[in-house]
C-alpha cells in the first residue's frame, strides 16, 4: 500500500496538506504547488523552524531506523496529546494554496549548519514534453528538498526507492538551518551533489533535451527548431539553450545519428 507524507512544523505546531496526491514521489517535484509553498513558508513564517516530512507507516517502521532518535524528540515533546504516531498530531492545518503556482522554484538549497548547498538545476529531467502553442520546452524534476527532509522514506508504495536512497533525510537533523536562495552565498560552502534520479535515462539534461527534440522534430520543423523556448526552471543559460539547438538541428538533419532512448514523447 502506499504511504502519504506531508510537511510538518515542530515549532510552530503546524502542517502543511498536499491539496490532493499525498504520496511522497506524487509531489516532490520542482514545479509542484505543494512544493512552491513550502519554499514561500521556509522564506517567511517557517523560516528557522524545523521542519520535516513525515509518512503515516512513520510509527510501524521507523523505530529504530535512520530517523528513530530526531523522532523520538519529536514524540517527548508532544506528550499532550497522547498519540504515538506523528502524522496524527492535531497541529494546525495550512492547505496548500495555488497561488503559488507558476513562480520559479529557489535554484539553491543551502544547509547552513552542515555548511552543504545544492544546485536544483543539476537534478536530471524525469519527463520532458512541448506546449506547440508556445512552441515551448517543458519538463519536471525531482526536488530534492522534500527527500533530505523526509523521515520515513521507504515502508510504503510511492516512496522513493531509486538512485542515492541511503541519502534521504541527510539534514533531518539540521532542517532548521536551511535556507533557500536564488543567487550563489558568500561563505565557506560545498556543494553537495547530491542527484535523485527516477525515470531519466541519462543524467546530462542538455543530452536529455538534445535527444527529446531530435527524435520530437522533423526536417519539416527547422525553423520551429530555431526558435524553441526552454521552461523557466530548467535555469539554462542562452548559451546553453543555443548549444541544444544548434546541436538538436544537426541531429535532425542527420537522423541516422540519433540513439534511441526510452524517455516518453509528448506533445
Amino acid at each position: 500500500m502506499g504511504q502519504y507524507h506531508k510537511f510538518m512544523n515542530f515549532d510552530k505546531k503546524e502542517i502543511l496538506e498536499p491539496p490532493s496526491f499525498r504520496k511522497l514521489m506524487e509531489w516532490s517535484y520542482q514545479e509542484n504547488e505543494y512544493m512552491l509553498h513550502l519554499e514561500n513558508l521556509l522564506k517567511t513564517s517557517w523560516k528557522g523552524d524545523r521542519v520535516l516530512v513525515i509518512g503515516d507507516y512513520v510509527n510501524e517502521y521507523y523505530d529504530g531506523e535512520y530517523s528513530s532518535e530526531v523522532l523520538n524528540k519529536i514524540r517527548e515533546e508532544n506528550k499532550e496529546y497522547n498519540i504515538e504516531n506523528i502524522y496524527h498530531y492535531p497541529y494546525k492545518e495550512i492547505r496548500c494554496s495555488s497561488f503559488y503556482a507558476n513562480r520559479l522554484p529557489s535554484r539553491y538549497i543551502y544547509n547552513t549548519e552542515t555548511k552543504e548547498y545544492i544546485d536544483i538545476k543539476k537534478q536530471p529531467l524525469q519527463w520532458i514534453g512541448y506546449d506547440e502553442n508556445l512552441n515551448l520546452i517543458v519538463g519536471r524534476k525531482i526536488h530534492p528538498l522534500s527527500l533530505v527532509l523526509s523521515c520515513s522514506n521507504g515502508a510504503g508504495g510511492g516512496d522513493y526507492y531509486s538512485k542515492n536512497d541511503y541519502m534521504i533525510g541527510c539534514w533531518i537533523n539540521n532542517s532548521n538551518k536551511i535556507i533557500l536562495s536564488k543567487n550563489i552565498l558568500d561563505g565557506d560552502y560545498k556543494e553537495l551533489t547530491l542527484i535523485f534520479n527516477e525515470f531519466a535515462p541519462k543524467e546530462n539534461n542538455t543530452e536529455l533535451l538534445i535527444d527529446f527534440i531530435s527524435k520530437k522534430f522533423k526536417l519539416e520543423d527547422l525553423k520551429k527548431v530555431e526558435k524553441l523556448k526552454f521552461a523557466s526552471s530548467f535555469f539554462l543559460t542562452e548559451e546553453e539553450k543555443n548549444n541544444i539547438i544548434e546541436q538538436s538541428l544537426q541531429k535532425i538533419k542527420n537522423p541516422e545519428k540519433i540513439i534511441e532512448n526510452d524517455l516518453e514523447i509528448e506533445k
